[in-house]
């Protein structure tokens, strides 16, 4: 008998969290060119990899391989693979590149699709008489992707251009999303540090020492006032941020000095609608 997946009320408020939390997340990984293969593996990693910088996740003080499978839902034995792997790029072992960077490895590397001279030529987009047609190429290398679905997505990377019948290879450095250099560190330190301050609540639930997580935000605001709304927030939320840049910066040391313990500490600010 087929077993039949949970509905929505049987699944935990925990999983109703996580999905709520990972879907823009993933959206990013989709605009990014991450796979689920590869952010599979990153997690994995991820669960050992806090579990052993976590002491407050260990039993009797002891990071023990036990109770990492038991939290993480691993084997013991792939703990121990993943307790060996020290950076992120190790840790992804499946699916190194996805399907769109593969049709194109292969269209730059395999005989089958270059001329004379070793580079890549331009293909017909189906053809009876020959092997060297892009359906040929996707086929060979993107699995049962349709071939128009990765024609469509390489258009749309400006990877590719199509004259007539004949697709010809324009640029062979994919990438879906390409932001500023210094934008997604950005936002990584805006998701992890949010993230950071959600942990200690949820240990702390009925401490007295919990860390401010607040939003404010009214529902019922016409389409034609979201502009001011946006203007409002954004001039609200610097002025306050300035202001409080500089009294927290008498509390701070311009230098270290030997013998201290120092933190980071601050707020961030971000605007949202739905």
């Amino acid at each position: 008998m087929q077993e039949i997946a949970p509905v929505i009320s049987e699944i935990s408020p925990a999983l109703r969290f996580l999905g709520a939390v990972m879907r823009p997340v993933i959206r990013l990984c989709m605009r990014l060119g991450v796979s689920a293969n590869q952010a599979n593996d990153l997690m994995r990693w991820l669960f050992v990899d806090e579990f052993y910088r976590t002491e407050s996740l260990w039993h009797r003080r002891q990071p023990f391989a036990s109770r990492a499978a038991l939290l993480s839902g691993l084997s013991r034995k792939e703990v121990g693979r993943l307790r060996e792997v020290d950076a992120v790029e190790d840790a992804v072992m499946t699916d190194r590149h996805n399907r769109a960077l593969r049709v194109l490895s292969g269209w730059r590397n395999d005989p089958r699709f270059l001329d004379e001279k070793g580079t890549p030529r331009p293909l017909p987009l189906k053809s009876e008489q020959s092997m060297a047609s892009f359906h040929a190429l996707v086929t060979a290398y993107s699995g049962d992707v349709p071939p128009r679905t990765v024609l469509d997505e390489l258009r749309r990377a400006n990877c590719v251009r199509q004259e007539d019948d004949l697709i010809h290879l324009t640029d062979a450095a994919y990438g879906p999303y390409a932001p500023a250099e210094d934008f997604l560190p950005a936002v990584g330190l805006v998701m992890s540090s949010l993230g950071s301050t959600a942990d200690f609540n949820v240990t702390n639930e009925d401490g007295a020492d919990r860390r401010l997580m607040r939003v404010w935000y009214q529902n019922n605001i016409p389409l034609e006032n979201l502009p001011e709304a946006q203007r409002l927030i954004q001039e609200s939320t610097i002025k306050f941020g300035r202001e409080l840049d500089a009294q927290l910066a008498k509390l701070a040391h311009r230098d270290r000095q030997p013998g201290k313990e120092y933190k980071r500490a601050g707020m961030g600010g971000f605007y949202f609608e739905g």
